[in-house]
């Protein structure tokens, strides 16, 4: 079962912002303008979300992969060893 948070969240992009559109019409409008969506996942992990995505929007949907944390989201290590750590991740591989 959904948490309330995520219930509340999800409630909260179908209304109207600032901007007079909500978040869930705007995201619509891209899916719909757009030749190709791309996720932050990979193909072994939701391959069956990927193909329905595919078939409800006819799109083609890429999964990037599994990205490395970020270097701002490092905190304290130092920017070298959070390159490091991200060059040994991508040698691995998806595998």
């Amino acid at each position: 079962m959904d948490r309330l948070y995520e219930v509340q969240q999800t409630l909260y992009a179908t209304k109207k912002n600032a901007s007079s559109v909500s978040d869930v019409f705007r995201m619509g409008g891209s899916i719909s303008g757009c030749d190709v969506m791309a996720f932050r996942s990979y193909m072994k992990l939701e391959a069956e979300y990927v193909q329905l995505l595919e078939k409800l929007y006819r799109k083609r949907v890429l999964p990037v992969g599994l990205l490395p944390v970020s270097i701002e989201d490092e905190g304290e290590r130092s920017k070298d060893d959070t390159r490091q750590s991200a060059i040994r991740w991508l040698d691995r591989g998806m595998d």
